[in-house]
């Protein structure tokens, strides 16, 4: 098991143990940091054919810019899994990184 598939476990398993119907569609957000603001507008550009909505702002840290990415979605591990994976290696293909997921707790 690699170290997507753990992080997109845990965060399945929080989510449950708070309350969540992660059965139910719900907006989930994903965040990718790029180094290059013209890099960053690549990848949303990428991300937008495939369905998502993206906003590219300067991180709060403000050494790189943040793809904010969201759809919305059943969170399954399965499409979780295979949207972590192709994130990381878009984001690795511009120098930047894959964060993660996150969504809010909808009972």
């Amino acid at each position: 098991m690699n170290k997507a598939t753990k992080a997109n476990e845990r965060v399945l398993y929080h989510l449950r143990r708070l309350g969540a119907d992660t059965s139910k569609p719900r907006e989930v957000e994903f965040f990718i940091y790029i180094p290059t603001e013209e890099g960053a507008y690549r990848v949303a550009a990428e991300i937008q054919k495939e369905g998502f909505d993206v906003h590219v702002e300067l991180s709060s840290r403000g050494d790189r810019w943040l793809c904010f990415a969201t759809k919305t979605l059943v969170p399954l591990l399965d499409e979780l899994n295979q949207i972590s994976e192709h994130f990381t290696n878009l984001a690795e293909s511009y120098g930047g990184k894959y964060d993660g997921w996150g969504t809010g707790i909808e009972r």
